[in-house]
């Protein structure tokens, strides 16, 4: 039987694996500013931003900077499969 989850999520696992193995010079390799993960997952930059006021949302504030935290985002979408947001 077929694994079914949504096709976005096999690129978001190949991508996520590409930077552990890169992420050289970061700080917290899990850890994604709004424009890094708008660049990463191909997502527009005001739709990350509004991803971010969601309830339960994995991002955090850290000054004036937001963070999407990258492992949690994983859950975050296997939680909201199949929902509009």
């Amino acid at each position: 039987m077929e694994n079914r989850l949504p096709p976005n999520r096999f690129r978001m696992l190949d991508t996520m694996e590409d930077i552990r193995q890169n992420c050289k010079g970061r700080i917290y390799a899990n850890m994604f500013t709004v424009k890094e993960f708008s660049k990463t997952f191909k997502i527009g930059i005001n739709t990350v931003y509004r991803l971010c006021k969601l309830e339960g949302f994995p991002v955090i504030q850290i000054g004036g900077k937001k963070y999407i935290l990258a492992n949690d985002f994983n859950e975050w979408v296997m939680k909201n499969v199949g929902k509009v947001v």
